[in-house]
């Protein structure tokens, strides 16, 4: 009897020990196919992630080139325009040329009473008028009457020949 319940007890005690076993295989193959779906999403995630930041640093260069080209032509359409005033400096001289721009203006205004000329222009500028005064522009004259003016400087007839004439430029140079 006492050899039947020690029987009885081991045959309980292996069954529980290889269910135990069982149990552990069933959980150790859980745990393997967890990590392997963790990792295939794991490296999911990180793929796109990587894919996300390369397209990323793909338009970050073609904006940074598109940037460049567009400042490469402005450089190119601001030496046209700035090479087009050296020229006509120099092909009327910068007498003629205060002349003729105040010439300009006084039709324009009926009248000035006074000029503003870069400071290096004044000898040439007071042939023209008595009230001359020196004003911060790279060139041209701005004729003033009463509370009128005329704005001639080089950098706004620069900026208006460029308003008028930028796409027809920009066609010649680049073919746009």
């Amino acid at each position: 009897m006492a050899s039947g319940i020690l029987n009885e007890a081991g045959k309980r005690a292996r069954a529980i020990i290889e269910s135990g076993r069982e149990e552990e295989r069933s959980i150790a193959e859980q745990a393997k196919s967890r990590v392997k779906l963790e990792k295939e999403a794991m490296k999911n995630r990180t793929d796109s992630e990587i894919v996300r930041m390369e397209t990323r640093e793909i338009a970050s260069a073609r904006i940074r080139m598109k940037k460049q080209a567009l400042d490469d032509r402005k450089k190119i359409i601001d030496s046209v325009y700035d090479g087009f005033f050296s020229a006509m400096e120099k092909e009327i001289g910068k007498e003629e040329l205060l002349e003729t721009l105040f010439e300009a203006g006084k039709t324009k205004l009926g009248g000035a009473d006074r000029v503003y000329v870069n400071a290096n222009d004044m000898a040439a500028a007071k042939k023209l008028l008595k009230d001359v005064r020196a004003k911060n522009i790279s060139g041209g004259i701005i004729l003033e009457k009463g509370s009128e003016s005329v704005d001639l400087s080089t950098e706004t007839l620069r900026g208006l020949l460029r308003q008028r004439t930028l796409r027809g430029v920009s066609n010649v140079l680049f073919g746009d």
